[in-house]
């Protein structure tokens, strides 16, 4: 409404916010279903950091990221920010403040936040609101949160929370790289299944992606969502792909007060299609590198035991440790260090092929009829069509390699089980 409106100043004056009233709304009203782990990273991001390192112990957990450090200010009272008594806006005070209120708890001892420029670190220390004491950093450089709790799962708690520790061990999603070194994780995350080695990346605009054939075949697609380098969720579904692995970060999703992007709508739609589209390129890249890399490998595996054993343990299963433990007795012969590699490779690509036929039964919107699927008795490559026109003439299965079985014969190996079901239906 403007003066001609009719509109007069009827007086002026302030308020002000009853501070410990304010923090204990804050406290009163924080997630309960968000753990503070997923916060400090939210506030490594702000503050530009590249790498985010988790160190979990029996009784603590501590939290190190690199980018710009925590200002003096912080210290002098961390919680200015959320309840707006300070002039300048810091993004990443802000998400180490609201971090801070969600790991206090009953369960927590203490917690710590150590931070500043070399000379001049402080370091501030809780066991819950109210209690914030600081004084002197010992350390140097980057920010470190230290939790001392006999249990931490708490501070882990999010809708998505078992599949970012899963699929963080040593894996750089977008700009934040996140480390998880203990070998309990680590252990974890071979089990679950992450990546191979077969992957593409791609831009769209602003927005980047990464998908990647994943280690077990079977496992379900997940495709970690970033919003300028902070996770924000995930989408367990890739147009296309029964199986895949990947990121994608777009800028200009809106990230909410919980750490949580919904998407939805027109932007889900274009999400979608630009992931379809990256996906046939996945199919393309894993043909490309099976038409190049089966005719060496399957004189490989004809003159060499070792390698065919090698193939055959792939097909049955993912068991990293049993490869790698076979790669590391040839680490000083280069030579066959690398064709080992390539045998693995090969294999892994060749079952996810089988999946996405099992997957798609009657078409696709992949050509595979001349994708490579099986080995005849006698490794004899043989593609999906030609499967599928010697099953109409009475396809023969042989159980090994080397067994003699009348014309057309392919060797059933066994690997993906329902895609031998398949070629069998009537």
């Amino acid at each position: 409404m403007t003066d001609d409106e009719g509109a007069r100043l009827v007086g002026t004056g302030t308020f002000k916010v009853d501070r410990a009233r304010a923090l204990e709304k804050i406290r009163a009203y924080r997630s309960g279903s968000l753990g503070a782990v997923f916060l400090f990273i939210r506030a490594a991001a702000a503050s530009g950091a590249k790498e985010f390192t988790v160190e979990e112990a029996e009784d603590s957990l501590t939290l190190r990221w690199d980018g710009a450090p925590l200002g003096a200010s912080f210290f002098e009272d961390p919680y200015r920010e959320l309840i707006g008594e300070s002039s300048e806006s810091d993004p990443a005070s802000r998400w180490t403040a609201l971090a801070l209120l969600h790991a206090f708890g009953p369960d927590v001892e203490v917690v710590t936040v150590e931070s500043g420029p070399e000379g001049a670190r402080r370091l501030l220390a809780a066991a819950e609101l109210g209690e914030e004491r600081q004084k002197p950093g010992m350390g140097s450089g980057g920010t470190v949160v230290r939790v001392w709790a006999p249990r931490c799962d708490r501070l882990w708690c999010h809708p998505f929370s078992a599949e970012a520790r899963e699929r963080g061990f040593g894996v750089v999603w977008s700009r934040l790289r996140l480390e998880f070194p203990y070998a309990r994780l680590a252990a974890r995350k071979a089990a679950e299944g992450g990546e191979s080695g077969l992957a593409v990346e791609w831009e769209a605009g602003a927005v980047r992606c990464r998908l990647a054939v994943p280690e077990r075949v079977e496992a379900a697609p997940s495709v970690a969502v970033y919003a300028g380098g902070v996770l924000a969720g995930f989408l367990d579904r890739v147009p296309g792909l029964p199986s895949a692995r990947g990121w994608l970060d777009d800028p200009a999703l809106p990230l909410d007060a919980s750490h949580v992007s919904y998407v939805d709508g027109e932007r889900l739609a274009e999400l979608s299609r630009g992931l379809a589209a990256g996906s046939g390129g996945l199919v393309e890249a894993v043909r490309r590198v099976l038409a190049d890399g089966l005719p060496g490998t399957v004189a490989l595996l004809r003159e060499d035991g070792w390698h065919l054993r090698l193939w055959r343990r792939r097909l049955h299963g993912p068991t990293v440790e049993g490869e790698l433990e076979s790669l590391f007795q040839y680490q000083r012969d280069s030579v066959k260090a690398a064709t080992a590699r390539r045998v693995v490779d090969l294999a892994q690509a060749m079952l996810w092929l089988r999946r996405l036929t099992v997957a798609a039964p009657n078409g696709s919107s992949f050509a595979l009829d001349d994708a490579p699927v099986a080995f005849g008795p006698g490794l004899e490559v043989m593609t999906l069509a030609s499967l599928r026109a010697a099953a109409r003439q009475g396809l023969t299965y042989a159980r090994d390699v080397g067994t003699t079985a009348p014309a057309p014969a392919v060797w059933e190996d066994g690997a993906v089980r329902e895609f031998w079901e398949m070629l069998k239906a009537p």
